[in-house]
């Protein structure tokens, strides 16, 4: 998938080229995810050895945390005062914590990656909900040169001391159904 009108800058210098969309300059959230679950997508092993050589992979409980209970393997990454986990599900989900941030800049960010899909993308968006303090995002691309359509998904927690800032993830989905 293409995108127009984006821009690079790192996540972590050793990590990938990222699109430049954060509102809030030291918040590299949405283009972290983008540059990483996002564009390694449909390309598990290109992101496992990218992960590998820039992150710290996680074993057992601490992998556990990232994984809830379900199989891939996880990985602990550290930029400048931010740790970002990520996780590479076997059925090819991937998801990406940050366990910091603007909660503002990391909600507008996500909803323009979503305006910047080109023109043959259709895109379908779901309401916002709230619950237990979490903003839930998501919205879905329709891929027209694959059978199985693009969804996105962030839980993004707004209280000022959150523990977990946001969670953002991607898959592709059958039948067009998330």
């Amino acid at each position: 998938m293409n995108l127009h009108y984006l821009r690079s800058i790192p996540l972590a210098t050793a990590l990938l080229a990222a699109p430049v969309m954060a509102h809030a300059e030291a918040d590299q959230t949405i283009p972290g995810f983008v540059a990483s679950c996002f564009q390694y997508l449909d390309k598990p092993t290109e992101l496992t050895a990218r992960l590998d050589s820039v992150a710290q992979r996680l074993e057992g409980r601490s992998a556990e945390n990232f994984l809830k209970g379900r199989k891939g393997r996880a990985w602990l990454l550290t930029n400048e005062d931010k740790l970002y986990g990520f996780a590479l599900f076997d059925q090819g989900i991937c998801t990406m914590t940050a366990i910091s941030g603007d909660p503002a800049a990391i909600a507008t960010d996500f909803i323009d990656f979503g305006k910047m899909a080109e023109e043959r993308y259709k895109v379908e968006w779901q309401p916002v909900t709230g619950e237990s303090g979490w903003d839930e995002h998501a919205y879905t691309l329709f891929d027209p040169d694959n059978p199985t359509d693009i969804y996105l998904h962030m839980a993004l927690n707004n209280a000022a001391h959150a523990h977990i800032r946001a969670i953002v993830s991607v898959g592709r989905i059958p039948d067009n159904k998330p």
